[in-house]
């Protein structure tokens, strides 16, 4: 029926104005029964559901899965409880994002969509769906600013530290290494730093001279006998001997001392410990080795082997007898 015809949805004196909305029928005298904001047919009364809105008064939300105009659509979500009932959008787990619902948390975030910040520490990751902190190896604590008690270590700080013997406390709260003392190494620190090394980890090189040894913990020199000084450069001073050079030679008659171990070095026509004896009577020079040549019963000087003739006989070995060259002159 047009206009002004009258009929079911219009009103006034000429059926000309439409029925108001929330009403219907003839004369508009009927009151629509739908569920705000839905809106009623005017001539029929039938509820138009807005979407996400179904049922005869427009009473009933979509089912889960569904949205849209009369319901009609179905949602198209991953890791979603559910879609928007009004415009399908996904709405998200915790800890997923997209529009579909199909993209994990970058890390660092976490929860609804993806729309919090994460509050670890040291290298702590959190969930993504509670954003509760997942300590690394070695922290705890609600956010992982902690580290492991001593004498633990690890994830979930739930192993033991192995006894270190000249550890510098217990062992690494992360990766349970022993942290050993200058001059030690080793698994357990049970073992000095090798020859000619020393200090921490064993990474400095010893710099002592004439074959001495240093310190595995803080490189400090130890001279063998005869030397001294910082880098044991310094030959001991003329008279003394040994370790330090704390000891005095006892060496006689011009013998040479040995800074080592203080040893004589006789000087020629000396003999014995300390150089006190004189070379016996038929021998002479350093270490009276030689055998003097002397004749006629001359002695022989021990040093040199020079003969001191006696009466009556001359010559180097003494071997001319002095009546000899008289009665040659004659």
């Amino acid at each position: 029926m047009e206009a002004g015809t009258g009929g079911t949805g219009w009103h006034g004196p000429d059926c000309s104005l439409p029925c108001a909305q929330g009403s219907w029928g003839l004369d508009c005298n009927r009151s629509c029964r739908c569920r705000p904001p839905a809106g009623c047919d005017p001539a029929s009364g039938d509820c138009a559901c807005p979407p996400g809105w179904r049922g005869e008064a427009c009473e009933l939300a979509c089912q889960p899965g569904s949205f849209g105009r009369g319901c009609r659509e179905l949602c198209d979500c991953g890791h979603a409880e559910q879609c928007d009932r009004v415009t399908g959008r996904c709405l998200c787990h915790n800890g997923w994002t997209g529009v579909r619902c199909d993209s994990a948390c970058a890390p660092g975030r976490w929860g609804p969509n993806c729309s919090r910040t994460c509050g670890c520490h040291n290298g702590a990751s959190c969930r993504p769906a509670d954003g509760a902190c997942e300590c690394a190896a070695g922290y705890r604590g609600t956010t992982c600013q902690r580290v492991c008690p001593p004498g633990t270590f690890g994830l979930g700080c739930a192993q033991a530290c192995p006894q270190c013997l000249h550890g510098n406390g217990p062992c690494h709260h992360v990766t349970g290494e022993c942290r050993c003392l200058p001059g030690f190494t080793g698994q357990l620190c049970d073992q000095a730093c090798p020859p000619g090394r020393y200090g921490r980890g064993c990474r400095e090189v010893c710099a002592c001279a004439n074959n001495s040894s240093c310190s595995h913990v803080d490189g400090t020199c130890h001279c063998t006998p005869g030397w001294l000084g910082r880098d044991c450069s310094q030959a001991c001073p003329p008279g003394l001997w040994g370790a330090n050079c704390l000891h005095t030679c006892s060496c006689h008659n011009g013998a040479g001392c040995s800074a080592r171990d203080g040893g004589c070095t006789c000087s020629a026509g000396w003999m014995g410990a300390h150089c006190t004896r004189r070379c016996p009577v038929d021998l002479f020079g350093a270490g009276c080795a030689e055998r003097c040549a002397c004749e006629n019963g001359a002695d022989c000087e021990s040093a040199t082997g020079r003969c001191s003739c006696p009466a009556g006989f001359t010559g180097a070995r003494c071997q001319l007898g002095r009546w000899r060259r008289s009665a040659g002159a004659c």
